[in-house]
């Protein structure tokens, strides 16, 4: 009977060394899950922020004619200069107004 349980108990063993590894793996792959979604939320607030400010204050300056841009057209423009934020703000910078 003592043999008995010395092979269970290294079973045992290599089960849970076996389980540490699955649970050191799924931290790993939860800290990488939680820094990308860090990131994507970090995007969409900058994205938001900037989008704001050119639907507000830089939408008339990448014009190439000064024309009046009515509400309506500001917020359809709202959420394509969120998503491509940097194309944007690039833009916003290197227009010459």
């Amino acid at each position: 009977m003592p043999s008995g349980v010395e092979h269970q108990g290294a079973s045992n063993g290599r089960l849970v060394f076996a389980g540490a590894m699955i649970d050191a793996v799924e931290r790993s792959l939860d800290q990488r899950a939680m820094i990308v979604l860090i990131a994507l939320g970090v995007y969409v607030a900058v994205g938001v922020a900037v989008a704001a400010a050119f639907v507000v204050f830089g939408v008339t300056r990448v014009l190439p004619e000064h024309l009046p841009v009515t509400v309506g057209a500001r917020i359809l423009l709202f959420p394509g200069a969120a998503v491509l934020w940097p194309y944007v703000l690039a833009r916003w910078l290197k227009s010459s107004r």
